[in-house]
């Protein structure tokens, strides 16, 4: 943080697409003080996961300037856009917003994922719907549900098999809508 508190101001970064991390190498470098937030978050493509590095606030950071720190050199920083400003003054962050900001990260910026949103487990027996996947359409009885994976009897083929699904692949059958004995 900056020494002299009453000169002291956070500002809005705006970056380039995809380079806050770009940014926030080259300020630090320069001896600015920067509050960049990232978080991991698991994505899907091609039925393959790979958990990646987000930024919290796409294309924003935010940079401490004071007398010491000109707000000049900041414009040309190598991933930055340009400063947010309103009219043609840079909009200032309070203090209390980046001590905030900065108490919910690691030192490093990362933020701790929320917790999971727990959702009630099925019951074994239970009918269910498969709503995604390659058995999509397919209905099914719960055998086990340990919270991460359903394990499931589908009737495929004139013959019960056995699946394991994701909990966010099925949808629990109304009574309505479940077969008859």
């Amino acid at each position: 943080m900056a020494t002299d508190a009453t000169s002291a101001r956070w500002l809005a970064v705006h970056t380039h697409p995809q380079h806050e991390a770009l940014a926030t190498y080259h300020l630090r470098r320069q001896t600015y003080p920067v509050v960049f937030l990232h978080y991991f978050t698991e994505i899907r493509h091609a039925r393959r996961k790979t958990t990646v590095l987000r930024p919290y606030f796409p294309r924003y950071i935010f940079a401490e300037i004071n007398d010491n720190l000109p707000m000049a050199p900041i414009a040309t920083t190598p991933g930055v856009a340009a400063i947010v400003k309103s009219g043609q003054e840079p909009l200032q962050v309070p203090k209390a917003v980046i001590q905030e900001l900065s108490a919910r990260a690691d030192p490093d910026g990362l933020v701790a994922p929320l917790p999971a949103r727990l959702r009630p487990l099925l019951a074994p027996g239970e009918e269910v719907s498969i709503t995604s996947g390659p058995l999509q359409g397919f209905p099914g009885v719960v055998i086990l549900d340990d919270g991460n994976r359903i394990r499931l009897n589908i009737k495929l083929l004139g013959r019960q098999i056995e699946a394991t699904v994701e909990p966010g692949a099925v949808t629990a059958l109304s009574p309505a809508l479940r077969s008859a004995p």
